[in-house]
């Protein structure tokens, strides 16, 4: 049989707009003209850039499941760059719609149709995402939904106290890392004297399986090994892991606490340490790379205060706070500046100490990893 492949330009006025979307011929709707109003109303809602404009086109039941974090593809598509922006250089391209019993499933390539292939394979990346939602209709309006529940039917789901986990049905259960998780959650709700809502952990056998559970198809942007919705209190690991303390640690942390990303992460750092190490394992590397803390190093850390570097930076002046003040020192902290400068002057003044004393001390604490 002969294929025809084909992209056809849609939603535009005359030859000098620009399409919002293309459509592959599977989703030709000169053929099938039932799947305009679907795809309308889904293109539709990739171009509102107002949240609470866009969430009006959600599913209220998966609002209501994950909080802002409803749509659960969307935050790996636009982490980087603003949904405006970024459709501006990939535009969707529908390349199927199915559609049963006023439910359909549409799949999207997110692709970039100005840019050529190469030889040079690390250059190379649309699509940079193909998802896949659901649309169905009640009371005579449309929603959008995850299809979440479908593709993790048949999981197996059980609970330890407060996590409920969902997993793929292949992998092996790990009780003893169950064990620690429990207990990790549980041991830190003591010790910040706080009760907290369940949590849902879904161990996935591999980043891809990740990925297909938040809702794509194919998983190039947002890649990760682990993922976590902290306002939907749900976990994803990617590694068929059932025990993820800094992660968790977000989700006993986080509602306390209204900082900026040093304090946070240091605080989730400190606890809960960075993948399969914890904070003290982490040290040695760090010390190799930066033996001493001064104030120009400080500012070189904290350029990417994404990295693991500031990450643990940040885990150092936490440990100096909790250690001269307890928990009761680091709960007075729950509303910091945002920015980090003005966070470590904050601290500083409230604790009656200057900058330079502070690298002291973390200098001295680096100084005693060897004699651990």
């Amino acid at each position: 049989m002969l294929l025809t492949y084909s992209i056809q330009l849609k939603g535009q006025e005359n030859k000098d707009t620009i399409p919002r979307y293309y459509l592959h011929s599977l989703a030709d709707t000169s053929i099938n003209p039932s799947y305009i109003p679907y795809i309308e109303f889904w293109i539709n809602y990739l171009y509102t850039y107002n949240d609470s404009v866009r969430r009006t086109y959600w599913n209220p039941e998966d609002i209501k499941r994950w909080g802002n974090n409803y749509a659960l593809f969307y935050g790996a598509i636009f982490q980087h760059y603003p949904s405006k922006l970024l459709l501006n250089y990939l535009k969707p391209y529908i390349l199927s719609v199915h559609c049963k019993d006023n439910f359909c499933r549409i799949a999207t390539a997110f692709w970039n149709f100005n840019y050529k292939l190469s030889t040079n394979t690390k250059t190379n990346y649309n699509p940079y995402a193909i998802s896949e939602i659901g649309i169905y209709k009640k009371n005579g309006q449309m929603y959008l939904t995850n299809l979440f529940d479908q593709r993790t039917s048949g999981w197996q789901k059980f609970s330890s106290n407060k996590i409920n986990y969902i997993v793929e049905p292949t992998l092996q259960l790990d009780n003893e890392q169950i064990k620690k998780a429990s207990g990790f959650v549980d041991s830190l709700s003591r010790l910040f004297d706080t009760e907290f809502d369940s949590i849902t952990y879904v161990v996935c056998n591999s980043p891809n399986e990740l990925g297909y559970i938040i809702g794509f198809n194919f998983f190039y942007s947002g890649f990760a090994n682990g993922r976590a919705f902290h306002d939907g209190r749900m976990l994803l690991s990617g590694l068929g892991t059932f025990n993820y303390p800094h992660e968790l640690a977000h989700f006993i942390i986080d509602p306390f606490f209204k900082s900026g990303i040093f304090f946070g992460e240091g605080m989730t750092t400190y606890f809960g340490g960075s993948k399969n190490k914890s904070f003290n394992q982490l040290l040695p590397e760090f010390k190799e790379k930066y033996p001493e803390i001064t104030d120009s190093v400080f500012t070189k850390i904290i350029k990417y205060p994404n990295s693991k570097s500031a990450y643990i930076l940040g885990a150092l002046v936490v440990e100096y706070i909790y250690k001269e003040k307890g928990i009761s020192g680091l709960k007075s902290l729950s509303e910091t500046p945002v920015d980090t400068i003005e966070f470590i002057s904050y601290i500083c003044e409230k604790f009656g100490i200057n900058k330079e004393t502070l690298f002291q001390k973390i200098n001295l604490r680096l100084n005693l990893i060897n004699n651990q």
